[in-house]
């Protein structure tokens, strides 16, 4: 159930017309770990205790350390998850063609696409990265320097993310073709592009050698001609627009293609 808007707030949601597209955090998600959180306990405390029930007969227990991992895991991730929900809970994302509104509560946060300096798309590897942090999740970066952080509570944040790298990458790329032209260099925190080459983290080679730049899994992969194993790979959490970084890269790489 939609949270009541404050007046002003509705007021000024009602004169931007319909949303082309609305994104939540729903009840049932939290209703979910609300069962499975209790039981998740209680298994992960059996393989803390089970193993240590010899002791009462006079026995040597066997422990496993990797027993204990996995108990801890199974107490401490739903009640992070849940405390991850339970923080997010009433939060709405309504989309406009001229941008976002982020509501939660009676506060409203707009994101206009043309104040968007930045995106970035978080993919998160291991069981308890994605309990702390989530699997996915990306955060906008205006430019008066303000982020805001979407988390994989939001139903459907895949598509959210596309819609948002899909709205703010005209913008973000005309603004680093600019950047180009005036500076001959772009820099997408460890990658950085000029018109001669591309630059990964502190390895250097110019478009001539390079084969292929494709995201895989969290990792921003690139290869070189004539190799087999991939030249460098980076975290694409750690590439603010790799969006942008990706468009960009294709139009050096089709333009050495068809001269070539």
């Amino acid at each position: 159930m939609a949270t009541e808007l404050p007046e002003d707030v509705a007021e000024k949601l009602a004169a931007l017309g319909e949303p082309t597209a609305e994104f939540a955090v729903t009840g049932r998600r939290m209703a979910l770990l609300l069962v499975v959180a209790p039981l998740a306990f209680a298994l992960g405390l059996a393989l803390l205790v089970l193993p240590l029930v010899p002791l009462f007969f006079g026995k040597q227990p066997h422990v496993h350390a990797h027993l204990f991992v996995a108990a801890a895991f199974l107490m401490v991730a739903p009640l992070v998850s849940l405390a991850r929900v339970w923080r997010s809970r009433g939060l709405r994302i309504l989309i406009y063609p001229e941008g976002m509104i982020r509501l939660r509560g009676d506060e409203a946060t707009a994101i206009f696409w043309h104040q968007v300096s930045a995106v970035w798309q978080i993919k998160n590897q291991g069981h308890w990265a994605k309990a702390v942090n989530g699997s996915l999740a990306f955060t906008i970066r205006r430019t008066d320097g303000k982020e805001i952080h979407f988390s994989d509570q939001i139903t459907n944040l895949k598509e959210l993310g596309k819609i948002i790298q899909r709205e703010t990458k005209p913008g973000l790329l005309r603004r680093a073709q600019e950047t180009m032209q005036a500076a001959g260099v772009v820099h997408f925190g460890k990658v950085r592009v000029s018109w001669e080459g591309l630059t990964c983290e502190k390895q250097y080679a110019p478009w001539s050698q390079l084969k292929e730049i494709k995201i895989e899994g969290d990792k921003l992969a690139i290869r070189r001609e004539g190799k087999w194993l991939t030249w460098c790979a980076v975290p694409i959490s750690e590439v603010p627009n790799v969006h942008v970084f990706m468009a960009l890269a294709e139009q050096f790489l089709g333009v050495q293609a068809s001269s070539s």
